[in-house]
Order: structure tokens, then C-alpha cells, then sequence
């Protein structure tokens, strides 16, 4: 059995990270807009966000998915979730 791996996402992860949001189903069903292009991508993992902490999970080395666990602070965004990336 193979393991996976839960780790912070760093920006060395975007050309990985750019193929999973690149992949034909990885928006499917969604109204978000793919990056469209891995510098993008690069630029956006490199944005520091209080209260933010972006994540990949890998298996044997490869990045298989991405997200990002955010933390509101403000009463009224509590109950949201950001959609923005």
C-alpha cells in the first residue's frame, strides 16, 4: 500500500500543482476558472494569506491534489467558504 502525504504547499509545487488544475475533470461541475498558466500558479503559492495554509497531498513523491484550509476571523465570513484560490 502506498502512502500518502499531507504537506504545506511551497512554491516549487506549481508546475505539479498546475497539472492537477489543469487535469480535463479538475474544474468539472465547478464555476471556477482554471490558472492558465504554471507562473501563475507559482505566483499564487507565493502569496503569504493570514490565516491560510495551502496543502498538497502526495503519493510516493507526486502531487495527486491541492487545497487550502482558511481561517476567518471576522463573525459574519465564518460560516463561508473562499472560492477566490
Amino acid at each position: 500500500m502506498r502512502d500518502l502525504v499531507i504537506r504545506r504547499c511551497e512554491p516549487e509545487d506549481h508546475e505539479a500543482v498546475h497539472r492537477v488544475y489543469s487535469s480535463p475533470n479538475a474544474m468539472a461541475g465547478t464555476i471556477g476558472v482554471p490558472f492558465s498558466s504554471a507562473q501563475e500558479v507559482r505566483e499564487e503559492l507565493s502569496r503569504e494569506r493570514d490565516g491560510s495554509s495551502p496543502l498538497v497531498a502526495c503519493v510516493d513523491g507526486e502531487v495527486l491534489g491541492q487545497l487550502t484550509l482558511s481561517v476567518y476571523t471576522n463573525p459574519r465570513a465564518r460560516g463561508t467558504r473562499d472560492t477566490s484560490g
